[in-house]
């Protein structure tokens, strides 16, 4: 963060954010903006995130990160190419196919708006899909920042004081059903922060209704960020 404030300020000469937002780590980010650098932000969105990483989220941080690094091919993360891990990508994307989308949503076989035929059609073919491609180690180190965030840390490890430093109009968006960041836990962030708003929104897709799946999570999510710009 204090990388990103050096590039704003004294690369871009930008002295303040018209609005700051992001989605899951780019929601911890945004949070941590408004903590760390509350001059400089008058808008604050943040979508799926906390101030602090919840203990469950940090567990699910440690299998995933666990199912990379089991793949004897990892070799301590030496490996020549990111394809040869590909046991332990499919490890990994199949933690996300559990935890990623509710429970309704396979209920109701809702993978089959995306032209699949059966649930394991949906987890390799958009699941492990999505993960093939990406390289193990580029992986574990978004996973060490995530699994660490804590806005706190800025201000000794009281979080009242770090929250009660945001001047930014903010909005704190939850998702129905994600079971990362539970909307409850999302709300109790912004009964802390001075004059923010709480919008929950999403359907049986829960953590990934970001993907925009559903145009009526795709208009939802316009219709609050619309609401976020005109603040």
């Amino acid at each position: 963060m204090r990388a990103q404030h050096k590039l704003v300020t004294e690369h871009l000469g930008i002295s303040q954010l018209a609005l700051v937002s992001g989605w899951s780590m780019g929601g911890q980010q945004t949070l941590e903006w408004a903590v760390r650098y509350p001059d400089a932000v008058a808008r604050a969105a943040s979508s799926a995130a906390t101030s602090r990483n919840p203990d469950h989220c940090t567990v699910f941080c440690d299998l995933h990160m666990a199912a990379l690094r089991s793949d004897p091919a990892f070799r301590g993360g030496f490996y020549d190419n990111s394809a040869e891990v590909h046991v332990g990508l499919r490890r990994h994307a199949q933690a996300f196919a559990l935890m990623g989308p509710t429970a309704a949503m396979y209920q109701d076989e809702a993978w089959r708006e995306l032209g699949f035929t059966s649930r394991d059609g949906f987890v390799q073919g958009f699941v492990q899909a999505y993960f093939l491609p990406m390289d193990p180690n580029n992986l574990l180190c978004q996973a060490a920042k995530w699994r660490s965030s804590d806005v706190s840390a800025s201000a000794g490890g009281d979080m009242d004081a770090a929250l009660g430093r945001i001047t930014s109009a903010t909005t704190l968006v939850a998702f129905t059903g994600d079971l990362f960041f539970p909307p409850k836990d999302v709300k109790a962030d912004a009964d802390q922060i001075p004059g923010a708003k709480f919008r929950e929104t999403g359907t049986v897709w829960g953590r990934f209704t970001m993907f925009n799946l559903r145009e009526q999570d795709t208009a939802a999510i316009a219709a609050i960020d619309a609401d976020v710009l005109a603040a």
